[in-house]
């Protein structure tokens, strides 16, 4: 839905959105936007509420946290009204993306979560991506919750050394 009213702020949001092409909490939404002075945050929940509700962006709900990420439809209106944001706003995102979209791209891309089982064991559950492709989703039973939370907690961290000795040991010799 082309909406000629649209204001600055929500076509920030969207240029945002498409520009760092990986999902975004509503923190680091806010973040930039509220600290820039382009609004304050009632305005902001107000634009990113609407913008669900016309189906600009839609949200991505984990079992932690909830991100925002451009439809096809907010693709077309960004490219219908892209002219009206400034050159210096566009810049800003740029500098923004530039330099947070590393640790943006590693919180996004790592997920690990622990499921109670009836036996009182838990199911770790342990996902790793990059650039949208899976790379490693594993499930490991575990028999306490202590156990199970620590490895939630260490996989951020350990992911990669786990990822390649894993491969380097599936793609090894038997008789090495």
């Amino acid at each position: 839905m082309i909406n000629h009213d649209l204001s600055i702020n929500k076509l920030i949001i969207l240029y945002m959105l498409r520009e760092i092409e990986l999902p975004l909490t509503n923190t680091q939404l806010s973040q930039f936007v509220i600290d820039k002075g382009y609004t304050d945050y009632f305005s902001f929940q107000k634009y990113l509420h609407q913008l669900i509700e016309n189906d600009l962006i839609r949200t991505i709900t984990t079992s932690k946290s909830t991100s925002y990420d451009i439809t096809k439809e907010g693709l077309l209106t960004l490219e219908y009204f892209e002219n009206r944001i400034s050159t210096s706003i566009k810049d800003e995102i740029y500098l923004y993306s530039k330099k947070n979209k590393y640790n943006i791209k590693q919180n996004l891309e790592l997920s690990s979560e622990y499921i109670p089982e009836k036996n009182g064991e838990y199911l770790v559950h342990l996902i790793a991506k990059e650039n949208k492709k899976t790379l490693i989703d594993l499930t490991i039973n575990i028999y306490d919750k202590e156990n199970a939370s620590k490895i939630c907690e260490q996989w951020k961290e350990k992911s990669h050394v786990l990822y390649k000795t894993i491969l380097a040991t599936l793609l090894s010799d038997i008789n090495e």
